[in-house]
């Protein structure tokens, strides 16, 4: 199977390094999604909290718990891609400076 995946990227370097980068996006998104769907279940928790005559206090604090999750979750993928992208870059530069000969 590895044999499978690699087929495309032979010898260049920076497809290397491409390949890694998508492979730290893709896990990235997947852990964008299980987070997001923590907060989602949240929301429908809340909303049974709410049906089923809770208080508002604790309706508000699972609310908040509920958006605090989700924007911890967004800036947390924003900042992977931002460090991604600019780890990618940086090996490309420094691999179009001081090549390296296989």
């Amino acid at each position: 199977m590895a044999s499978v995946l690699s087929f495309s990227i032979g010898k260049s370097h920076t497809m290397l390094l491409m390949w890694h980068f998508t492979r730290h996006v893709v896990v990235g998104v997947l852990l964008f999604i299980i987070v997001g769907l923590a907060a989602v279940i949240l929301k429908y928790f809340n909303d049974w909290l709410i049906a089923i005559g809770m208080p508002s206090v604790i309706t508000k604090t699972t609310h908040f718990l509920e958006l605090g999750v989700f924007v911890v979750d967004v800036i947390s993928f924003t900042f992977l891609l931002f460090a991604e992208v600019y780890s990618l870059c940086r090996e490309i530069y420094e691999d179009i400076r001081n090549p390296k000969i296989d």
